[in-house]
């Protein structure tokens, strides 16, 4: 397996936040007119070099709002004292009898 850092240089864990990311499919309307070209051309720009960065290092490199959330992960949430969902799941719905 190849390695991740170069030799030579000082390896230090980063984060990086797009902000207003989105697929180029899905447009929200805006509530006051059309948004300049220019915006959309950043925002188009900014999605070349998200699926750039995937293509050159792996599928899911990087993502829109993952933080970090991989599906094999070696933590995960403690779901055993869970509050009830009845306002957001039909089975844990309360019935009166």
């Amino acid at each position: 397996m190849e390695p991740s850092w170069w030799v030579g240089y000082r390896y230090v864990k980063v984060g990086m936040m797009l902000d207003e990311t989105r697929p180029h499919s899905l447009v929200q309307g805006s509530l006051f007119g059309f948004a300049p070209p220019e915006q959309d051309l950043r925002r188009e720009k900014l999605m070349g070099v998200l699926d750039h960065a995937n293509q050159k290092w792996g599928r899911g490199t990087m993502g829109i709002g993952e933080g970090g959330i991989k599906e094999q992960r070696a933590w995960a949430m403690q779901r055993d004292m869970l509050s009830p969902r009845y306002t957001t799941n039909w089975n844990e719905l309360r019935e009166v009898t």
